[in-house]
């Protein structure tokens, strides 16, 4: 695989040969969606040659970036934070994750490092999980070592690597993952004095659609639903009898 720059009518590319066109299912899929995270590419085979130009306008790759500067926490972290919700946008799509460059020569950030975009080729088949460790060899090579919390996240991170991991476990391990809802609740609501008694937890907590005129009532709110509890039902079930 060979990488190249050039610039084409005030744009900067990166072109990237030395893969094939892949499967020609996910290079369509690249070619007409723009998918969030994902740098804007054209792919086109010249003699025989697949070639693949992203649009690095504006942009940095890591080398770069930390080229001549040491990367601090909050930069380690919105790197890793984009790394571990790549596999997720890329299922959406049907987009096997192996397909992604993940080297600091081809992850490119925005000037302040809070944006993260990422080079993708359908021909190409990567192990992700050691795209990761690379990545993380390459911050412990770059991270300010008077930044304690950047140090010891960079070296925990390395040792996770050692084992196949997935985005989930990066979020764990930054602290992202995601929070289990409170548990919601059944209630009745007495409409003389607008008290409210837990029955159990289950079932989302809902507004009450509002009495009836006239008559006194409970209103069951479960699944999205305020269902009035009437004497209409009482005379049904009789009748029904």
């Amino acid at each position: 695989m060979d990488i190249n720059y050039v610039r084409e009518l005030g744009n900067s590319y990166m072109v990237v040969t030395g893969c094939d066109g892949g499967d020609g299912y996910e290079q369509r899929i690249l070619n007409e969606n723009r998918v969030s995270g994902l740098l804007p590419q054209h792919f086109s085979v010249i003699d025989g040659r697949a070639e693949y130009y992203f649009d690095i306008s504006g942009l940095q790759s890591l080398e770069r970036f930390f080229a001549m500067r040491q990367a601090g926490y909050g930069q380690f972290r919105s790197v890793m934070s984009s790394v571990a919700e790549l596999p997720d946008k890329l299922s959406e799509y049907l987009i096997s994750e192996r397909h992604v460059l993940l080297t600091p020569q081809t992850v490119f950030v925005s000037q302040d490092c809070s944006e993260v975009w990422f080079c993708v080729c359908a021909g190409l088949d990567a192990d992700f999980g050691k795209g990761l460790r690379d990545l993380a060899a390459f911050f412990m090579r770059k991270a300010d070592h008077q930044d304690e919390r950047c140090v010891s996240s960079v070296y925990g991170l390395f040792d996770l690597t050692a084992d196949e991991i997935t985005g989930r476990d990066i979020r764990k391990f930054l602290g992202e993952d995601e929070q289990k809802p409170e548990e919601d609740k059944i209630l009745w609501l007495d409409e003389e004095d607008d008290t409210e008694e837990q029955i159990w937890d289950n079932g989302p907590r809902l507004q009450p659609a509002g009495p009836l005129p006239g008559r006194k009532e409970k209103i069951l709110k479960i699944a999205g639903i305020a269902a009035p509890v009437t004497a209409v039902i009482v005379v049904g079930l009789f009748l029904f009898l």
